[in-house]
């Protein structure tokens, strides 16, 4: 015969109930489960306002995004490009000089 569920001495010391270790009381194991199930909804009920503001959140556009920038793409300024290209000779001897 197949069993689901832990073996008395799994349950004994998980939560130290019974007397012995050999069997699972009945009353043990409802007293288990509906301490489970309170706290289950006890935590459902402390989630549920946070749960219900996400929601709202949702519902609610916000201001328009733009789309990300594929990371191939740089836009710059004219002028800062400018610079850059000014100052690539002596980066690149800069450069050199370190390696």
């Amino acid at each position: 015969m197949r069993h689901i569920g832990p073996t008395a001495q799994d349950f004994c010391a998980a939560f130290h109930l019974g007397s012995i270790n050999m069997s699972i009381g009945t009353a043990d194991a409802d007293g288990v489960s509906l301490a489970a199930i309170t706290a289950l909804a006890k935590r459902t009920q402390e989630l549920q306002p946070e749960n219900s503001e996400l929601e709202s959140r949702l519902d609610t556009p916000g201001p328009p995004q733009a789309p990300p920038l594929p990371r191939t793409e740089v836009h710059l300024h004219p002028q800062h490009l400018a610079r850059r290209r000014a100052t690539l000779p002596r980066r690149r001897e800069a450069h050199a000089r370190q390696h």
